[in-house]
């Protein structure tokens, strides 16, 4: 299928993010049954094959802390994240977790990966300089850097994507005036509104299937956001990351957009 720079806006994954005490949520899953028996290095769980961490990751202290008041391991929550269909006593469960998960403000750093094949547009055309989709804070991926890790963490294997898990790849850091547009990305299930195909699980993580924990939110299909003086696009090529624009704010002539470094 063929793709254009419209595809910003058009694809949000391209365009990318409280249920009361649960801490005994877990042990009331159905004695344990809805978690899968170690078998080693990789566990399969309903179809996904779960993989060992990357070995540069590091877990935010805040998430642990939340992982602890529910007993739960990152492994187990990667288990029932990445599950298709997941009971209600799951779903309890996860969403307690993505309640207490701090929301992004003006002064947060996001983070929003894109092909490399999106970057001219984005760069030189304004109609594309915003930022919309899915994204994530920082704070939990700025440890993850190879683009196998990057694929699998953020799950870039939706329908129709450029991305290929040996290739090359592009990240906007930025921060936003506007970050109130983004919003948790819930499907029906979780008492939201959001639709979207497999790999999106609606329970506000990304499905990351190797031992990482990705929040996600998402800015609606139509909306976007503008960068704050200072965001900077990265591109990474064979492993080397390089910066490539940063978004630049002229107060006298009132013109704000990405600087091209190419």
């Amino acid at each position: 299928m063929g793709h254009s720079s419209s595809d910003l806006i058009k694809n949000p994954r391209i365009a990318f993010a409280g249920v009361g005490d649960s801490n005994s949520l877990l042990g009331r899953i159905k004695g344990g049954d809805a978690l899968p028996k170690k078998t080693g290095v990789q566990n399969r769980f309903n179809g996904e094959v779960l993989k060992t961490p990357p070995k540069t990751y590091q877990i935010p202290d805040g998430v642990k802390a939340i992982f602890s008041e529910h007993n739960l391991s990152i492994e187990d929550f990667n288990k029932i994240n990445a599950k298709k269909f997941k009971t209600s006593q799951e779903i309890a469960l996860l969403k307690a977790i993505r309640e207490k998960i701090p929301t992004p403000t003006s002064i947060t750093t996001m983070r929003k990966v894109i092909p490399t094949e999106y970057l001219d547009g984005m760069i030189s055309n304004p109609d594309y300089a915003n930022v919309g989709g899915f994204v994530t804070d920082k704070t939990y991926v700025k440890h993850i850097t190879e683009m196998k890790d990057v694929f699998d963490s953020s799950r870039l294997d939706y329908p129709d994507t450029l991305f290929k898990v040996d290739g090359d790849y592009a990240y906007i850091d930025f921060a936003t005036e506007e970050i109130n547009k983004a919003g948790i990305p819930y499907s029906p299930d979780f008492g939201g509104r959001d639709v979207s195909a497999w790999p999106f699980t609606g329970s506000g993580f990304t499905a990351g299937k190797n031992g990482t924990v990705v929040p996600e939110w998402m800015v609606p299909k139509g909306e976007s956001m503008v960068p704050k003086k200072g965001s900077v696009i990265h591109q990474v090529v064979g492993g080397k990351d390089s910066i490539v624009a940063e978004w630049i704010v002229n107060p006298i002539k009132k013109t704000e957009g990405w600087k091209d470094f190419r």
